[in-house]
């Protein structure tokens, strides 16, 4: 805002144009905001993995599994939990059932 009034004072700048600025600058501050808690959540998930693995002796599915799992959770941040036809599909691509697809993602 104050970048626009000082431009005012050398050309004149309607309040609509400022308000499609103030606009434009918020809409880009959101995108911004929004990609930093992505990459925020993706670190400390990370972080949480490893430091979990490095805890964990035993597994409850094979590794293939396990990274197809985390590979969605990951890729699905703002919502990770899949709907029943994502179930099904991750189920088959890690061998197991759709009820140990539906308990992992709530733990993860």
């Amino acid at each position: 805002m104050n970048l626009l009034r000082e431009q005012s004072r050398t050309r004149p700048i309607s309040p609509k144009e400022i308000e499609r600025m103030v606009g434009i600058i918020h809409r880009k501050f959101s995108s911004i905001q929004m990609q930093l808690k992505q990459s925020t959540c993706e670190a400390v998930m990370i972080l949480r993995s490893r430091f979990l693995d490095a805890r964990r002796k035993r597994r409850n599915f094979n590794k293939q599994a396990t990274e197809v799992l985390n590979e969605y959770f990951y890729s699905h941040l703002s919502n990770p939990y899949p709907s029943e036809e994502a179930k099904e599909e991750l189920a088959k691509k890690c061998a197991i059932t759709v009820s140990q697809v539906r308990g992992q993602t709530r733990v993860t």
